[in-house]
């Protein structure tokens, strides 16, 4: 069977996007189960390949899937699903989180006739077989479909898809259907050899109950690991296979078991991989043991989500740490060499200026090596999304395309601060970060004009996004 994946992009739809576009590996994943079942599976990035929809009709594929995110992606996504509907009778399918948090109405839209629940290897598996020997979608558990009958429809809900209880039983992901050059086009172009083009999942879930997070619905506060073999092998496939360089783990915690991420770093010295990676990781699990660990395996980049310097807000977010924690942290990491990546949220519910004073001030105090300030805004399925409807500070969207929202277009305040405010003080806050840093990045774009890894306008244009504006 003929299968297309497709990644829509945000890109065309926003200019607030990440400079470098970052590989599927979910959809990498759906095709490895796919192909190893015999299908015929293509990968449509648009994000890379702007231009390519004829390309990917000639393909004739017999089933369409998408994946989802909230935001603008969505409207690329329902833009997409109208054009293969318009020239193909095959079915659309949607999966991702979005999809998952609100399947109700996203299978309502016209030109979607499944929506996959949750993790999907099994059930897109299960799902194409049905669709290709022609077999009713009753027993197919996880989808959300449309039961055609006499000319019109009936939306039917399956039960409930169990978690995949061994993640060590997938195949490795489809990298050969994809294009690397592609990837390196969307960036500054400097560094390349730190660009993390290759990415694994270690682990999917988090066991915490941070407010914002979607992960409480999607994952239910489960955390389920692959075992730090499994881990290591696939280090060493793509090392061996790809010659990676650099690889990012997209756990949304890698360290929850402190004991398997030295397992995993000592797994990887073991076998003598020599590749740089980066993770994601709580303040309150990294200690200097595991640091140390993590370093000399080749972790030289750690990010951590530690989203205000007020005590009080990260109570109320439920984030479960402390400043002391946070501080801690990025000292081990410049003691060690690591780079340490933070991002911040303002606009939370209740927050008032003097709690972004004092997270102003706390990032001045932290000093990270990178800094990602963000504005909050209620993604369903996390607890906070709730609260903003309890107390009547937003009103979900009617329509799936209306969920198309980022904090510039969703027209709500939900902190004690005004939105116009709001941006002034993080535009203030970065530039203050950056200029005490501007010796730091001023000498890394030297090194990189001078080895030509990057041009003087693409220099200019990183200065303006992020200095300027």
């Amino acid at each position: 069977m003929r299968i297309l994946l497709i990644n829509p992009t945000t890109r065309r739809y926003t200019t607030n996007v990440s400079i470098q576009a970052q590989a599927p590996l979910g959809l990498l994943s759906l095709a490895a189960v796919l192909r190893s079942a015999g299908h015929n599976v293509k990968i449509f990035d648009r994000n890379v390949e702007d231009g390519s929809i004829k390309k990917y009709l000639k393909f004739e594929p017999e089933l369409v899937g998408l994946t989802s995110f909230t935001g603008p992606m969505l409207l690329d996504a329902i833009y997409l699903s109208s054009i293969f509907r318009k020239h193909l009778d095959v079915p659309i399918v949607w999966g991702g989180i979005h999809a998952s948090l609100l399947p109700q109405q996203t299978i309502e839209n016209p030109n979607i006739d499944i929506v996959v629940v949750g993790e999907g290897e099994e059930t897109i598996l299960e799902l194409a077989d049905c669709i290709e020997q022609g077999q009713d979608l009753e027993n197919v558990q996880g989808i959300y479909w449309k039961k055609q009958k006499n000319g019109t429809h009936k939306i039917v809900q399956n039960a409930p898809r169990p978690f995949i209880r061994n993640l060590d039983s997938l195949p490795f992901p489809t990298w050969d259907l994809l294009d690397k050059q592609k990837y390196f086009k969307t960036s500054l172009g400097w560094n390349r050899s730190s660009f993390a083009f290759f990415s694994i999942q270690s682990s999917r879930g988090c066991p915490y109950n941070c407010g914002f997070c979607y992960n409480t619905v999607f994952n239910k506060r489960k955390w389920r690991p692959k075992s730090p073999e499994r881990v290591v092998e696939e280090i060493a496939f793509l090392k061996e296979t790809y010659r990676a360089k650099t690889i990012l783990f997209v756990d949304d915690n890698f360290a929850v078991s402190p004991k398997r991420a030295m397992k995993i770093s000592q797994g990887i010295v073991k076998n003598k991989l020599d590749v740089n990676f980066h993770i994601d990781c709580r303040v309150d699990l990294l200690s200097k043991q595991v640091a140390k660990f993590l370093r000399v395996a080749g972790c030289d980049q750690i990010y951590f989500g530690i989203e205000s310097g007020s005590p009080r807000i990260l109570r109320f977010i439920n984030k479960g740490i402390t400043l002391k924690q946070a501080l801690h942290a990025v000292r081990l990491c410049r003691e060690l060499g690591i780079m340490s990546s933070t991002s911040f949220i303002m606009g939370f519910p209740t927050e008032t200026i003097e709690d972004i004073a004092y997270t102003c001030r706390f990032i001045y105090q932290l000093n990270p090596d990178s800094l990602l300030l963000k504005f909050f805004v209620p993604y369903p399925g996390s607890p906070l999304y709730n609260y903003v409807i309890k107390h009547n500070l937003f009103s979900p969207p009617a329509k799936l395309e209306d969920w198309a929202i980022t904090w510039t277009n969703i027209g709500c305040q939900f902190s004690k601060i005004p939105p116009d405010t709001l941006r002034k003080l993080s535009r203030r806050t970065f530039r203050k970060y950056f200029t005490r840093r501007i010796p730091k990045f001023a000498l890394i774009f030297l090194l990189n004009l001078l080895k030509k890894k990057i041009s003087p306008k693409q220099m200019l244009s990183w200065g303006i996004k992020n200095f300027l504006m």
